[in-house]
């Protein structure tokens, strides 16, 4: 059990390492040669999200109830994205009244019903990802899909492997050119 927990230690620490390079990269407007070297680390979030998803459907095995599921990962979750975006709240709209018009209405309603990353807003930097808070949408998403995934694929194995197939058309999807745009650091 150790060394497992040990080797998903490294994934995470490899998957913040990649982050960490395409966030400097782009900093830091890097050579076009340095630029496209790092330019891999874009796949340290997708990392992180298969790192859960293996997690979220190991627990969904040794689970008893999907309300039990949902219970602990609302209680593991929930409070602290409440206080993130509580002190954003506090530190742009009270202490620096330095708030963006929202045109779609929506303001700080976007954070509290995970609207950020689904309703696009014309502020990308604060109404879309505000502290990073774009991915919390995409795991509820996907807290509320893996229980049914999981239950048709039988098995941890199945279900991640179903999971890692449809990242895998995701990845693919950025190299075609219409949709992705090209690529780069500096994007």
């Amino acid at each position: 059990m150790r060394s497992r927990i040990n080797g998903l230690t490294i994934i995470r620490v490899v998957a913040v390492l990649m982050i960490v390079m395409v966030h400097f990269c782009q900093s830091w407007n890097l050579p076009y040669l340095l630029s496209n070297f790092v330019h891999f680390g874009m796949y340290g979030v997708q990392l992180f999200f298969l790192l859960s998803g293996y997690l979220i459907f190991a627990s969904l095995s040794r689970n008893g109830s999907l309300a039990s599921f949902y219970r602990r990962r609302s209680v593991r979750i929930l409070p602290v994205y409440y206080v993130v975006v509580f002190v954003n709240f506090f530190v742009f709209a009270v202490a620096f009244k330095a708030v963006p018009k929202d045109t779609t209405g929506l303001g700080w309603l976007r954070y509290i019903f995970f609207l950020n990353t689904l309703i696009p807003a014309n502020s990308v930097d604060y109404w879309n990802n505000l502290s990073a808070l774009w991915s919390i949408p995409a795991f509820i998403l996907f807290y509320a899909m893996a229980p049914l995934l999981f239950k048709v694929s039988k098995s941890v194995k199945t279900a991640f492997g179903k999971m890692v197939a449809l990242i895998g058309l995701n990845i693919a999807s950025l190299y075609i050119p219409e949709i992705s745009g090209g690529g780069g650091c500096t994007e």
